[in-house]
């Protein structure tokens, strides 16, 4: 073909370049839940302090004795002297104060006291 101004030049192929490609970002934000459950515990605790008390208490106890010392002879009867001047005293028993006279089988301690049985001279009042 013929042109008015001259041949036409041949035409080759076309070069293709790749895809340019232009990236426009967009953002869309979506909110996704993360629970982390925490809890408190109050721990009472109970102490029992046991206070052991040991209170203590003192007494005093008197106590009394008596003596009788003789001061001579303690035997009586035959051979042997009473202990004061004029005890008599019935056989094997001594006669311990002046006047005492004691019968068979019991001996008289007291000036007066005649013992012929249990009891004989004495003044307490008889609940039986």
């Amino acid at each position: 073909m013929m042109s008015c101004f001259g041949p036409r030049p041949k035409a080759l192929s076309p070069v293709v370049y790749p895809t340019r490609v232009n990236a426009v970002n967009s953002v869309q934000n979506i909110e996704v839940p993360h629970i982390h459950p925490s809890h408190t515990v109050f721990n009472r605790h109970t102490n029992f302090v046991h206070r052991h008390y040991y209170p203590h208490t003192t007494s005093v106890n008197n106590t009394v004795s008596n003596q009788h010392v003789q001061m001579g002879p303690t035997a009586a009867g035959p051979g042997f002297p009473g202990n004061v001047a004029g005890a008599n005293a019935g056989p094997g028993f001594p006669g311990n104060v002046a006047g005492a006279n004691a019968g068979p089988g019991f001996p008289g301690n007291v000036a007066g006291a005649n013992a012929g049985f249990p009891g004989a001279g004495c003044h307490r009042k008889r609940f039986w």
